[in-house]
C-alpha cells in the first residue's frame, strides 16, 4: 500500500507492506517453477505445448488461478492468434505510444513504465 505525504507542494511516497494477503501476479513458466510454495496466486503464461505439460505436472500448479495459453496448437486449424502482447508492461507501453508522454514530464518512457509496474506491483 502506498501512503502519500503532501507538504508545501512536495509529494513523498511511503510504501507500507500489507502482510497476510496473497499477491496476484502474472508470471512465465520459468518464473513459476522457481517460486517457493506459499499463499500467492498466479496466472502462468504458457508458450508451447511442452510448457503446458511441464506446468500441469508441477506440484504447485494448483496455486495458479489461470493458465494463459500463448501459442497456437496444431488442433486449432485456421485459428489466427492476436499478435498483440497483453502483458501489463506491454499495455503500458502501448498507452504511452498512443497518448504520448505528459507534456511537462521529464520522465522517459522507461521511467513511466517502471512507475506503472511499481504502482501495479507487476512482476
Amino acid at each position: 500500500m502506498a501512503v502519500l505525504h503532501v507538504s508545501n507542494g512536495e509529494v513523498d511516497v511511503t510504501w507500507v507492506p500489507m502482510t497476510g494477503f496473497p499477491q496476484y501476479r502474472t508470471v512465465s513458466l520459468a518464473q513459476f517453477e522457481e517460486l517457493e510454495a506459499g499463499e500467492d496466486r498466479f496466472k502462468v503464461i504458457l508458450r508451447s505445448p511442452e510448457e503446458a505439460t511441464r506446468f500441469y505436472a508441477h506440484s504447485g500448479s494448483g496455486l495458479a488461478d489461470e493458465a494463459i495459453y500463448a501459442y497456437a496448437s496444431e488442433a486449432s486449424v485456421a485459428v489466427e492468434l492476436d499478435k498483440t502482447a497483453w502483458l501489463p508492461e506491454d499495455i503500458l507501453r502501448r498507452y504511452i505510444h498512443k497518448h504520448g508522454l505528459p507534456a511537462a514530464s521529464e520522465l522517459s518512457e522507461e521511467d513511466l513504465v517502471a512507475v506503472g509496474k511499481m504502482l501495479g506491483r507487476i512482476d
